[in-house]
């Protein structure tokens, strides 16, 4: 019977639990990783250091991933994709080299395919987000995450209102993590 992304995830949890905290501060070409098929990639905050784990690949259905965090304010932070696979922390504005929204069919926010709503943090600081589309493929097609440009997730500072374009008025990018580098 065929391995489902999300059972190769549970599998490699407890792995990647106890990997966190070893590598809190790794360079960004280290921070993707392929492992039984999925990948991989580090979650950074605004001072460069490694807070959680991505895991993604695909599913019956396109792609899925899930999201594991800890060390944010509790309460809901908006979640996106972002059209650009790069996570500077540096500047005025960190992780503004993510650009904007995964936005390939010029949609209104709320409805994009760079939108995937809200993460809620408990208040320990941690969360667990699953995410996924049937829109989004692992190449470099029109709704592709490995285009030339890359792609990355950010988790914002605040809720994402779910209407208000481009960015759900959800505040600073305050995490980051490069799914497919910028080419």
């Amino acid at each position: 019977m065929k391995k489902t992304l999300i059972a190769s995830v549970l599998a490699g949890v407890v792995a990647l639990t106890g990997m966190l905290s070893a590598t809190a501060q790794t360079p960004e070409a280290e921070r993707g990783y392929t492992f039984e098929g999925v990948q991989f990639a580090d979650l950074i905050d605004a001072q460069d250091a490694t807070i959680g784990r991505i895991a993604f690949g695909p599913n019956e259905d396109g792609v899925g991933g899930i999201v594991m965090v800890e060390g944010l304010s509790p309460g809901d932070h908006g979640i996106h994709l972002h059209s650009v696979g790069s996570c500077d922390a540096a500047g005025e504005k960190p992780f503004d080299s993510a650009g904007s929204h995964f936005n390939p069919g010029d949609m209104h926010h709320g409805m994009h395919a760079g939108d995937l709503g809200n993460l809620t943090v408990d208040p320990d600081g941690n969360a667990l987000f699953i995410f996924g589309s049937a829109s989004w493929t692992l190449d470099d097609g029109l709704f592709g995450l490995a285009d030339a440009d890359g792609t990355a997730l950010v988790i914002h500072e605040t809720v994402d209102d779910l209407v208000t374009d481009p960015s759900g008025n959800s505040g600073a990018r305050i995490a980051c993590a490069v799914l497919f580098a910028s080419q």
